[in-house]
């Protein structure tokens, strides 16, 4: 499918599952063109193995949106259950001349595996590198990798969601354990949940769940620190 500087959104629905293994192109290479708009939803999305998404625009990438939008909040945007960039699938939407580099998300509710390939570069005359996220609400899988560089610009951002969270004998931050009782949640980027208050919750009778978040630019790991010794 091709459509120069167009747009091309292919949704299969809340229930439905869209497989993408040929070419997507929506490039615009003539002089001060930006590169279009590609949207792929459905409650199962996947980039097979020799997909290819062109976004390229000669004055700046556009915007390629994979299983949803940022972080899921676009209301009008469909969330993708389920969201796989296979190994050997790719992503381009890059600034090929000038302007920045485009904006690729890759998002799903339940879980994302990201293996592909993103670039969301620069232009070579000046601009500066786009926004990348591949995010899973739930948990994420990202083998992939990811360049946002710029050759005259400031670097652009890869956004891996969650946050990490370290279980240790220091005091808690980042952490909100207000909104929902019995989950500690992480609300930014290395939080720390001081172990003493995970005991005395546990030891009170309350069940705990630990939350990675959803934001951040981390890979949402969770590390045992200190030693958990509850009296029960």
């Amino acid at each position: 499918l091709s459509a120069a500087g167009g747009a091309i959104s292919l949704n299969a629905g809340p229930a439905g599952t869209l497989l993408i293994s040929g070419r997507i192109d929506v490039s615009a290479t003539t002089l001060g063109s930006v590169g279009g708009a590609v949207h792929l939803l459905g409650n199962r999305v996947g980039l097979l193995d020799g997909a290819r998404v062109e976004a390229s625009g000669a004055a700046g990438g556009g915007e390629v949106l994979v299983g949803g939008d940022y972080l899921g909040r676009n209301v009008q945007v469909l969330s993708a259950a389920r969201t796989t960039v296979s190994k050997g699938a790719e992503i381009r939407a890059n600034a090929l001349e000038s302007g920045s580099g485009g904006r690729v998300i890759v998002w799903s509710t339940e879980g994302t595996r990201f293996e592909g390939s993103i670039s969301a570069r620069g232009g070579s005359q000046g601009g500066d590198g786009g926004f990348v996220e591949t995010s899973g609400k739930a948990w994420l899988n990202a083998t992939g990798t990811v360049d946002a560089q710029a050759v005259s610009g400031a670097a652009g951002v890869w956004l891996l969601d969650p946050y990490n969270i370290s279980i240790e004998a220091n005091p808690t931050t980042n952490i909100d354990s207000t909104t929902t009782p019995g989950t500690f949640e992480a609300t930014g980027d290395d939080a720390v949940l001081d172990v003493a208050e995970l005991v005395l919750a546990l030891e009170g009778g309350t069940s705990v769940t630990i939350v990675t978040g959803t934001g951040g630019t981390q890979a949402g790991d969770v590390a045992f620190n200190a030693a958990l010794v509850v009296d029960l």
